[in-house]
């Protein structure tokens, strides 16, 4: 008879993946269970003729010990992005002098995570779990009530408000996890069919609508030969996912000449809008949001757009996420991890995951 592992996680984002590699290290047996088809969570990826948009986490911080090492062990799956990032503050654009190292995955976001070695536990990809329950040890329930375990202990890392569901039979859990409020973010990947012209690669934007756009070519290891330089001055010209279509086309006529360059921006809508916005067609998101960006880089208009898709978070980001690492149940059985629980940030998530795994291991 097969030995049923020790710990179940719950999510395959870089929370879950770190403690899993943690667990794994120790020799503790694992079982991670994902509902979507791949890893990696909010760093995920969308492609649109070939070229990667990187539509959640933008960057990562690497201030701690651990992050650093693991940056290091991924090698050249990580690098820095210097970008001239700008800001939009009263009406008026201005480059921001930053110190803070910026560091992207390569060729995408999500490869930070994937990076992560899984040969040494079980992943099952494409499992959506309804519940945790405790029946003489803990066991996951699917959504067609099949049951898996039992687990000597089950690490939550969903995002908050999806915790406070799976988890609905542990009240100190659910009742924290209730605490924390997460917004949406509706985010866009537009192709265009020519470089747009701004001196900014980034923009923290203050508009009712985006809240930040990033040229995508600017992030080293995406494919692109958009790559002049940017020294032209402003003015001078559940979610779920839901790919924008036309016709049976992406958004947007293809010309095709263009197929080899990547003339592609990420925004992302703030969470009001988001919230308000959440039902539109995607096209008519798209045509707001780069609306948007013109008028937040000073622009009298924008290339004509080729290519696009919409993807709704529906648990973005935690506006006041706690400060606790990783929580634990007195009894050490039930554990929960991410970035809600340790200050919202990419790097943030993969500690969580480390202090989850501590805790397990104890």
């Amino acid at each position: 008879m097969s030995r049923v592992p020790a710990v179940a996680i719950l999510g395959g984002g870089i929370a879950g993946l770190s403690c899993a590699r943690a667990l794994a290290g120790r020799g503790i047996s694992v079982e991670l269970f994902e509902k979507s088809r791949g890893l990696g969570g909010r760093l995920a990826q969308r492609r649109l003729d070939g070229h990667g948009f990187d539509l959640g986490a933008q960057y990562a911080t690497a201030r701690s010990s651990e992050f650093q090492a693991h940056l290091k062990d991924i090698g050249a799956a990580s690098a820095q992005w210097q970008p001239a990032v700008y800001t939009r503050r009263n009406g008026a654009l201005s480059r921001v002098d930053e110190k803070e190292l910026r560091l992207v995955g390569v060729p995408a976001m999500q490869s930070i995570a994937r990076a992560l070695p899984c040969a040494a536990f079980t992943v099952r990809l494409g499992l959506r779990i309804r519940e945790v329950v405790d029946a003489s040890g803990l066991y996951l329930v699917d959504e067609s009530g099949q049951q898996w375990g039992p687990y000597q202990r089950v690490v939550c890392t969903a995002p908050a408000p999806q915790a406070a569901a799976l988890l609905r039979h542990f009240p100190s859990a659910r009742m924290l996890a209730e605490q924390v409020a997460m917004q949406p973010c509706i985010a866009v990947a537009v192709r265009f069919v020519e470089r747009l012209i701004s001196p900014a690669d980034a923009i923290f934007a203050d508009g009712v609508a985006l809240s930040w756009a990033a040229r995508e070519a600017s992030k080293p290891g995406r494919l692109s030969s958009d790559q002049q330089s940017s020294d032209q001055q402003p003015g001078s010209a559940d979610g779920g996912q839901h790919g924008a279509q036309n016709g049976g086309q992406h958004v947007g006529q293809h010309l095709g000449q263009h197929l080899g360059q990547h003339f592609g921006w990420t925004l992302h809508a703030g969470p009001a809008w988001s919230l308000e916005h959440w039902e539109q067609a995607d096209w008519s998101i798209i045509s707001e949001l780069a609306a948007a960006l013109a008028q937040q880089l000073q622009l009298s208009s924008l290339p004509t757009i080729e290519a696009g898709h919409v993807h709704r978070w529906r648990f973005a980001q935690a506006p006041e996420p706690l400060q606790l690492g990783a929580w634990v149940s007195a009894d050490r059985r039930l554990l929960m991890a991410g970035d809600w629980l340790n200050g919202n940030r990419v790097e943030g998530a993969f500690l969580s995951g480390l202090q989850a795994a501590a805790h397990c291991a104890d």
